[in-house]
């Protein structure tokens, strides 16, 4: 009877200590917020790819305009970012921070009005963005890198820039970095992690990250 009694109470006391952990777990995932952006140093060019796109810098309008993409890439501070918007104002807001363990990508459901998408279009314009090259790099290690991908009238213009950050696209990101963002108060929303197996694809296409199947892969070669 003593002996059950005190296994009981060692099963309510394990149960008990669990639950507070998976609460405190949940509460950590839920309170997670972005790092503050910190601008990057561009260095000097070292080669870039010419534009490739067909779109046009005065087609990029509100009435035509299907989608904006921007990436952002800081290893120094440990962490990525993603926001993304359609023409009908649904987008979403997504990062990941290393310095939390299992790197679990964070998300937030955004909604854009018709101002900001007039607003976007704008800075686009103003800033020539589809006489940009579709690619820079700096000859040094890649530690920072962004990237703005735009669609239009069915047809997409996308710059990535790799520790070089032409004055054209770096006017788009302070507008981005100082208004754009700010005004959705990112800091102060509420995050849910994404789904497993998307945020496995998320950051393979971020960082290369391999795959589940991937990992298995690897190891298997390097078992021989």
């Amino acid at each position: 009877m003593i002996v059950n009694r005190v296994l009981f109470t060692f099963g309510i006391l394990l149960v008990v200590v669990l639950g507070v952990d998976a609460i405190a777990a949940c509460w950590n995932l839920a309170t997670m917020q972005p790092t503050p952006a910190v601008p990057f140093a561009s260095h000097p060019l070292s080669k870039s790819r010419p534009n490739t796109s067909l779109l046009e810098t005065d087609e990029i309008v509100s009435e035509s305009f299907n989608s904006f993409q921007f990436f952002r890439f800081d290893a120094t501070n440990y962490y990525i970012e993603e926001f993304y918007f359609k023409r009908s104002g649904e987008g979403i807001y997504r990062f990941i921070d290393f310095r939390v363990p299992d790197y679990p990508v964070m998300q937030t459901e955004i909604k854009v009005n018709e101002w900001e998408i007039a607003a976007i279009c704008a800075i686009l314009r103003n800033a020539d963005f589809c006489t940009l090259d579709d690619r820079y790099e700096a000859d040094i290690p890649i530690q920072h890198w962004m990237a703005i991908h735009v669609e239009s009238q069915g047809v997409a213009k996308q710059v990535a820039c790799y520790e070089h950050y032409p004055k054209r696209f770096t006017r788009i990101v302070k507008y981005l970095d100082r208004s754009f963002l700010p005004s959705f108060g990112l800091h102060a929303r509420k995050y849910e992690p994404m789904p497993e197996d998307e945020a496995d694809q998320w950051k393979h296409f971020m960082i290369g990250m391999p795959l589940p199947d991937d990992w298995a892969t690897q190891k298997d070669a390097s078992d021989k």
